[in-house]
């Protein structure tokens, strides 16, 4: 049993894939698998993976017909082995020591989740060794609410070393859904009494122009249905607040990304308007979510608010 399995979803990745494996090879904790996860890709994906397999025993493929980024990452997890696993994308790079730093920093809390830091744009040429510095350890119901503000870590499954035991059947992602990280990090989460949270920044997102986060696609609405979970989920309780303020920020975001005339834009209005009030009174939520709310009044109520 491998102490890591990296579980990399894959559709028509050929031209990132080998980065992304390579990556895994230079790591300085050699104790890992990776399993490739091809979606039904329709480029040499499969094939790209095959023959870095014959290199490299701990790289294993596994193929399905097209069914999403979630039905991928739930079938490597089942036909992985290892104790931790952790989800890497196929265009994406972790640094040298990032199964290193984040096995040991499992091992010196007894957390079952270690949450790496992450780094956006261009990827760097070479890597420097990360900064010094302790994990901080935050309860699992701490670590929720943080991701909800959006403070001191995202609902990001990308580099955590996560305890398989955690993956249990109600905490698996939701086939076919987008979001699938914000759409499941609470159910994992809440199973954990504790969660190790790393300083360094260990994984790497590659910019390019057809990215999730570049693009637009119907898919991107699938954040509304998410919120709404996760707002059905802590209502009455002390996070409840919290999820009002991450569901007011998928609205705003989606409302900069929509195009003009697209059907939703009333949706995400409307959302706005049923929250706003609640989100700008509230003494912890996000201060960018109160300076949209702000541009959202007409000038009339603005100034009664400030005054407020």
């Amino acid at each position: 049993m491998p102490a890591v399995s990296v579980i990399i979803p894959a559709y028509n990745a050929s031209e990132w894939l080998p980065a992304a494996l390579g990556s895994l090879s230079a790591q300085t904790c050699p104790d890992w698998e990776a399993m490739v996860v091809d979606d039904g890709s329709t480029d040499s994906t499969a094939a790209a993976a095959q023959r870095l397999a014959a290199k490299d025993a701990r790289i294993r493929l596994l193929r399905q017909a097209n069914a999403g980024v979630s039905a991928a990452r739930n079938a490597g997890i089942a036909a992985s082995e290892g104790e931790y696993i952790c989800f890497l994308d196929a265009d994406d790079l972790l640094h040298p020591q990032a199964l290193e730093l984040a096995l040991g920093a499992l091992r010196d809390s007894g957390a079952p989740i270690t949450v790496v830091r992450e780094s956006y744009g261009a990827l760097p040429e070479r890597f420097d060794a990360p900064c010094a510095g302790e994990p901080q350890i935050l309860s699992g119901l701490r670590a929720v609410e943080e991701c909800l503000y959006r403070r001191k870590l995202e609902p990001s499954m990308h580099g955590a070393l996560i305890d398989r035991r955690l993956f249990t059947a109600d905490a698996l992602f939701r086939p076919g859904t987008r979001y699938e990280d914000l759409d499941l990090f609470y159910r994992l989460y809440e199973k954990a009494d504790r969660i190790a949270l790393l300083p360094q920044r260990l994984y790497f997102y590659r910019d390019h122009a057809a990215s999730f986060i570049r693009t637009f696609s119907p898919s991107r609405l699938d954040v509304l249905e998410v919120t709404d979970r996760i707002c059905t989920h802590y209502a009455g309780t002390p996070l409840e607040a919290a999820a009002r303020d991450r569901s007011l920020s998928a609205a705003f975001n989606l409302l900069t990304l929509l195009p003009a005339g697209h059907t939703a834009i009333a949706e995400c209005r409307r959302r706005v308007r049923a929250l706003r009030r609640r989100c700008f009174f509230n003494p912890r939520g996000r201060l960018l979510n109160k300076a949209a709310v702000l541009l959202t009044l007409p000038s009339t109520r603005l100034i009664r608010l400030l005054k407020r």
